[in-house]
């Protein structure tokens, strides 16, 4: 392919868990050029869902088992490239940029094609070098059993959840940190943006520092209320006076999707209002946009829920002349 894929720097800030952050400096190719067929042909690679995150919470707990969080440095460029692909000389490189191009060897971030790569480097290790077995309705999920060691892994692009016995998970953590420069981020309190405490036997997982961002972006109301949707005002068709403007329609629709991550990662309990809100994104009046503040005014006082996993205590036994209904 020609040299037109020049390089960008990009720069940003990554959250910690803790609350603070610090700065990333990444090359990035810009991929927006490749001619599908000539630069690249497959593309897709599998993300694990929520559902299987949650799943993944919900066994370790039942088991007593810890959780772990490993991450793949600069995963991307552990991929051979799988095409001819050429890019202008980076800035600061003692090479004149009018003479020469880079041939890539590596997938680099910003290509097309660099997530599958990166999908089929990681799963070949685990299938092949680490023995593990593939879940056939989650391709994101791979399982392990040695004896007495187990070990289920989440993968999710770089990101890496661990649980299982301590033995097992001990030996893939030595075993993915000889393949790939890994760092070990030990008991997760961040993944996905979505926050985890463990106090216990129990794990709370809520994203309150999404829920922040949340309320400062749309300028919600600082009054909370008590439920997401006043049952007293039913949502109907807005009538062609009480539509809104492109404007507010669209930071409606914006609205009511951040919102729907929320309620799909942790917040269930607005799964009813946003069923109803998500019917308008269309055509979205006055009341509608009243209802979303609603909502948000609801997350203000509750900003610190989520869902709790924890071991469900016994059952007492029926008494002999008890008999089921």
């Amino acid at each position: 392919m020609q040299a037109d894929l020049l390089q960008v720097g990009v720069l940003r800030r990554k959250a910690l868990p803790d609350g603070k952050s610090h700065y990333k400096a990444r090359l990035v190719i810009r991929g927006f050029l490749q001619r599908y067929g000539v630069d690249f042909m497959e593309t897709y690679a599998p993300t694990a869902s929520l559902t299987t995150f949650r799943l993944l919470v919900a066994i370790s707990v039942f088991n007593g088992w810890q959780l772990r969080n490993l991450d793949i440095i600069t995963a991307f460029l552990n991929g051979d490239i799988d095409t001819d692909i050429y890019m202008g000389v980076p800035e600061g490189m003692d090479i004149d940029p009018r003479r020469y191009v880079l041939k890539l060897r590596r997938s680099l971030y910003g290509l097309k094609q660099a997530p599958r790569i990166w999908w089929e480097k990681m799963r070949n290790f685990l299938l092949s070098k680490c023995g593990f077995h593939c879940c056939e309705a989650e391709p994101t999920l791979f399982i392990r059993s040695r004896g007495n060691c187990f070990v289920v892994l989440l993968l999710f692009v770089d990101d890496i959840l661990l649980t299982g016995t301590d033995q097992g998970i001990e030996d893939f953590v030595k075993e993915c940190s000889r393949e790939f420069k890994t760092r070990d981020l030990g008991t997760p309190r961040l993944f996905l943006g979505i926050q985890i405490e463990r106090n216990g036997d129990k794990i709370i997982i809520y994203q309150q520092s999404y829920i922040r961002r949340l309320l400062e972006r749309f300028n919600a109301p600082e009054a909370p209320v008590a439920t997401p949707l006043d049952p007293k005002q039913p949502l109907v068709e807005a009538p062609e006076t009480e539509l809104l403007n492109d404007e507010n329609a669209l930071e409606y629709c914006a609205t009511v999707g951040v919102l729907m991550y929320l309620m799909i990662c942790t917040r269930p309990d607005l799964a009813f209002t946003l069923s109803r809100l998500s019917k308008f994104s269309s055509r979205p009046g006055t009341k509608h946009a009243a209802a979303v503040k609603r909502v948000l005014r609801y997350l203000v006082g509750t900003q610190d829920m989520g869902i709790a996993f924890n071991i469900p205590l016994p059952q007492k036994k029926k008494k002999k002349d008890e008999t089921d209904v």
